[in-house]
């Protein structure tokens, strides 16, 4: 069955095995991001990179509300199904003349899928037409590609409730590890953030008042590891960080450092900034 579609919303509501046309999706994708077109939805709803690229996003990183992968395997041939099933799907990592730069965004955003939940809409090429395959999300990663595991809507809903932190990996081998955490309460941490400026805890950095833009990190000052299940989480129970900060939080707490408060003062000393706490 061919679907007509003219928004990013239609996309991501679609039934499996539906068919788009190739040319239909490249102007939705192109025109969502113009205002006052047919494809406009909203500023939230603009599909980003351009039409002709395997990987595109819905929503402006890191607030993603959508993935959608088209996957040609006349393009990259280790792309597919890795058994019958049709359960687990390889997909490749961009590439730009055989290199791959894990910090672009088309690939950020794979990566980041298993921290953020947000699902990976898959769609395989079927002649003129792009097949819907149904919803995934990152179950492994590889040195060149990810491997996709399919799941259910009401699974991915619950992934936005449970996280996992972002991919780490070794080198040499390149092993990539997820690792998954307690569940987050994502009502607290929107409050932290609106309550608050932009301000990271540690390096003092505001990125509102610097680039105009309001991102930053939530953090839990006690690892939720290691606090009781249910337990009622405030928004006073979280610090904000810029990504820097918080990664080297938690490479610290690794190495199996006291408190927030211990390396907070370490790193602040290691920046040279003076603090009273």
């Amino acid at each position: 069955m061919i679907m007509p579609i003219s928004t990013a919303n239609d996309i991501l509501a679609m039934k499996e095995k539906t068919l788009i046309p190739k040319g239909l999706m490249a102007d939705v994708i192109r025109d969502s991001k113009v205002e006052g077109s047919t494809a406009w939805a909203g500023d939230a709803m603009t599909i980003s990179n351009t039409p002709q690229q395997g990987i595109n996003w819905v929503g402006n990183p890191p607030n993603v509300t959508a993935v959608i992968v088209k996957s040609n395997s006349s393009r990259y041939a280790n792309d597919g199904w890795i058994d019958g099933s049709e359960k687990h799907y390889r997909y490749s990592f961009k590439a730009r003349k055989g290199q791959i730069n894990l910090f672009e965004l088309a690939n950020a955003v794979l990566l980041n899928q298993p921290r953020f939940g947000y699902p990976i809409n898959l769609f395989t090429s079927s002649g003129s037409n792009w097949l819907y395959r149904g919803i995934f999300r990152v179950k492994s990663i590889e040195t060149s590609s990810v491997i996709l595991s399919r799941q259910s809507k009401r699974s991915m809903q619950r992934a936005f409730e449970v996280g996992m932190e972002e991919p780490i990996f070794y080198e040499g081998d390149r092993k990539y590890v997820l690792h998954r955490v307690a569940e987050r309460s994502t009502t607290a941490i929107s409050l932290a953030k609106s309550a608050n400026s932009q301000k990271c805890d540690i390096c003092c950095m505001d990125f509102r008042q610097r680039y105009g833009l309001a991102y930053i990190e939530a953090h839990h000052k006690v690892p939720l590891a290691s606090i009781p299940s249910n337990h009622a989480l405030k928004p006073s129970d979280l610090v904000l960080l810029c990504a820097n900060c918080h990664r080297a939080v938690h490479l610290y707490m690794r190495q199996g450092k006291e408190s927030y408060s211990y390396i907070r003062k370490t790193l602040r000393r290691r920046m040279d900034i003076n603090s009273k706490d």
